[in-house]
């Protein structure tokens, strides 16, 4: 399931802009989130102050020139001595990421189709509803082999 995403046509915005607002999206919609997973990319101070503030364990992939200075981060710190101390274990964690990057190949492999729409706001609705199509889809599997998980919305109410 896609529980935060952020959608541009400027592409001279780097992903780790939006980086914040998807964080806030996915944990109004998975609260109970307790692992973040990313790649090199992710792995910076500003990323683990982010997600520290949501009380996120963090698997972020170490930078070949990356050091134990926490300057301010402890998190930061805490990843590279779990990386360190507990290498099979934190690898274990980090490789359910290709569960996630999986998630774009899904998409392509089920709407082949590209955008069609030439106008950015219906560009965005188009990419929008490939991404809730992908989300139904999700969920009627989820719904049949792991109903437990499934909640009823009008309980909540």
């Amino acid at each position: 399931m896609i529980a935060g995403f952020s959608i541009t046509d400027d592409h001279s915005i780097g992903e780790l802009s939006h980086f914040s607002s998807i964080m806030s999206q996915t944990m109004t919609l998975a609260p109970g989130m307790d692992k973040m997973l990313g790649d090199a990319l992710y792995s910076n101070r500003n990323m683990h102050s982010t997600t520290n503030g949501y009380g996120i364990d963090q698997y972020f992939l170490p930078k070949t020139n990356a050091s134990f200075r926490a300057n301010g981060v402890e998190s930061w710190k805490k990843m590279l001595y779990n990386f360190l101390d507990n290498t099979q274990s934190w690898l274990e964690h980090y490789h359910m990421r290709s569960i996630s990057e999986c998630v774009n190949s899904m998409i392509k492999r089920k709407m082949p189709v590209k955008i069609r729409k030439k106008i950015p706001p219906r560009k965005k609705t188009e990419k929008t509803l490939k991404i809730n199509i992908h989300n139904l889809r999700q969920y009627k599997y989820l719904r049949h082999t792991k109903p437990d998980l499934i909640k009823d919305y009008r309980a909540c109410q």
